[in-house]
């Protein structure tokens, strides 16, 4: 091996030897838990990009007013430190600060940036620039200082800020936003101190200030999971609810926030709160089912019309009731839905009322009308009946298999195999073979999907409810005429299911309720299908 090839192999070697120390060193220095840059761990706060990035004072372009007044930074420390003992404060202030920028590497420096905060903080009474000067020690000097005194005046300092407001001139105002921010640098620095919960549980009240709801529910929530021990918990879970509650009556109305308001109300209670919250819980839980089983009763009140048919009106009483038995809209429901089954009144039919028995024949005339007003009501009504609307002769259907694009299994089979049996249920038509059907049923499946709603925190299963939808479209067709009564008509089912590990096993399990969602629809609109057009 000649003396070149011996000093590339040395160089070869002194490269990797490097490369594995900086390695090294890089994985020793990499931000821990608390630190700047680990945000994902606090859901609700502002997020890495939102954050101003820290950054070392340099010297300015009129440098010439800002220059330190000595010639190296121990005579620059003492000679601040006696402008501050003069009581000259705007002196020693830009004394401490022309020692940072100019000796930043100085053991001075870190000395200095920390009168600098305390002259802002004590003498200047500037609570904003005191808090941003703290944190420039922690983020360029946090080995070499007091970093649990430095973290604890920190949090005094906003919660100073807090209370006082942001100070313009000689008026003060709410500044929220900023606050909000201080805290949450508190809590990132030191979140295993013991004013960490109560910062962040500020945070989240500074995020109901500003209308951020949604993001005071994340807050509050990571309150409870990262210190679920502490009275701060208690009073994040209250916050919590009251703050639902809050959306849901503000915002319009929505089905799965309300079922998830619900489930949170209904955990908030098996946590054994004091009497005072368990009012307030079961006085929002009463609001919250309440907003829910209006909206159902009045979903299944829509079917009761005479634009639909009784046994759609029927079905929708039968699901409201089996849902929620105990409504004060029950007795109402159970009421109607036995007036529907005995055959209560709807659409007209033409061609009149019959003669009702024991009335006078015409003979050469209009008899005279001698019944009593009860027995004209009762015979008005009695002209009133459901029958089907669909022609005699269009009464024949075949429904093959529909095609399936979705990631479910079998789920078009499934979907044609419901709508044959809720065919063969309603009464109006009958399957017949391909050959001799008057009017086909041809669907594609789109795709069924799968939304959390709310998931067990208590359970190692975490039992989740989801909020399943299928898309569909489906297109009849009368074979008599060939012609296409309805073209890709868009239809959706939707249904709820619980859920531990295998989703979507029970997803597949769920497509049964799809299906039979799906077939009601397609049912009811064969039926008050325009025929005659």
């Amino acid at each position: 091996m000649d003396m070149n090839s011996r000093l590339m192999y040395v160089r070869k070697i002194a490269w990797a030897v490097a490369v594995l120390v900086m390695s090294a060193g890089v994985a020793f220095a990499a931000p821990g838990p608390g630190s700047r840059y680990a945000t994902d761990a606090y859901p609700g706060f502002d997020s890495g990009e939102d954050l101003p990035k820290p950054e070392k004072k340099t010297p300015s372009w009129f440098s010439f007013f800002t220059s330190p007044a000595k010639d190296n930074a121990s005579e620059q420390l003492s000679y601040a430190r006696a402008c501050e003992a003069a009581y000259e404060w705007r002196t020693a202030r830009r004394a401490y600060d022309a020692l940072v920028t100019y000796w930043p590497m100085a053991p001075e420096a870190v000395v200095a940036q920390k009168a600098l905060a305390d002259l802002y903080y004590t003498h200047y009474f500037d609570c904003e620039e005191a808090f941003r000067e703290y944190k420039y020690l922690l983020d360029f000097y946090s080995s070499q200082c007091d970093y649990d005194s430095i973290v604890r005046r920190m949090y005094d300092v906003a919660q100073v800020m807090r209370e006082e407001g942001k100070k313009i001139g000689f008026f003060r105002f709410s500044n929220a936003a900023d606050v909000r921010r201080a805290f949450e640098a508190v809590v990132r620095a030191a979140p295993g101190s013991l004013f960490a919960p109560r910062a962040m549980l500020t945070a989240g009240e500074l995020r109901e200030e500003e209308g951020s709801y949604d993001k005071a529910i994340e807050v509050y929530e990571t309150v409870r999971n990262i210190y679920p021990a502490s009275k701060e918990a208690v009073e994040a879970l209250h916050a919590e609810a009251a703050v639902r509650m809050r959306v849901l009556r503000a915002h319009e109305y929505n089905r799965a926030r309300c079922q998830d308001t619900i489930w949170f109300l209904r955990m908030a209670l098996d946590t054994r709160p004091d009497e005072a919250a368990r009012a307030d819980y079961q006085a929002w839980l009463e609001e919250a089912t309440g907003v829910i089983e209006r909206e159902a009763y009045q979903a299944a009140r829509f079917y009761d019309s005479r634009t639909r048919t009784r046994r759609s009106a029927i079905r929708a009483y039968e699901r409201f009731l089996a849902r929620y038995p105990a409504s004060k809209y029950a007795p109402a429901a159970l009421a109607r839905l036995g007036e529907l089954q005995n055959g209560a009144p709807a659409a007209p039919v033409a061609g009149g009322a019959e003669k009702p028995d024991g009335a006078p024949s015409a003979q050469g005339g209009e008899p005279a009308d001698t019944r009593s007003l009860w027995r004209k009501t009762c015979d008005f009504f009695g002209a009133y009946a459901w029958r089907s609307r669909v022609p005699d002769e269009t009464r024949t259907v075949f429904v093959p298999t529909f095609r399936n694009e979705s990631d479910v299994a079998e789920i078009g089979a499934v979907a044609a195999r419901q709508l044959l049996r809720e065919i063969q249920r309603e009464g109006s038509f009958k399957i017949a073979a391909q050959d001799a059907a008057a009017i086909e049923v041809q669907g594609v499946i789109k795709g069924v999907s799968a939304v959390q709603l709310s998931y067990n925190r208590s359970s190692d299963r975490r039992h989740r409810e989801n909020h399943a939808t299928m898309k569909a479209s489906i297109s009849v067709i009368d074979k008599r005429k060939g012609k296409v009564l309805i073209d890709n008509r868009p239809y959706e089912a939707m249904t709820s299911f619980l859920s531990d590990d295998d989703t979507r096993a029970r997803l597949r399990e769920a497509s049964g309720r799809l299906a039979e969602d799906l077939a009601m629809q397609i049912v009811d609109d064969l039926i008050l299908f325009d025929w005659e057009k």
